[in-house]
């Protein structure tokens, strides 16, 4: 299909969309996406509802969760840390390799 739009040149049709639409969707995205993680976060079950009534059952079963949360934790934390860590510069990644 993308293949298809840009054979024909369909990328024009941007100039058309009200700027502020195309600048605030991926944003708005990325917050329903995170919305829609947070049970998988949590190690809660599945949530089939919006974004508008996700909120309560997720803090409805905050008490409930334990080690789910703390792996979660301990995982984002590393994602988020060990690019900083001049430790962990040494080690090979897939854009290192010969």
């Amino acid at each position: 299909m993308l293949l298809l739009l840009g054979a024909t040149r369909m990328g024009g049709v941007i100039k058309f969309i009200p700027a502020p639409l195309s600048s605030d969707l991926p944003p708005a995205s990325g917050v329903i996406i995170f919305v829609g993680q947070c049970s998988y976060f949590l190690g809660l079950p599945k949530l089939e509802a919006s974004i508008f009534t996700i909120a309560s059952p997720l803090i409805a079963a905050l008490p409930h969760v334990h080690a789910t949360l703390a792996l979660g934790t301990l995982s984002l934390v590393l994602v988020v840390a060990t690019p900083r860590s001049s430790h962990f510069s040494r080690v090979a990644g897939p854009g290192s390799l010969p």
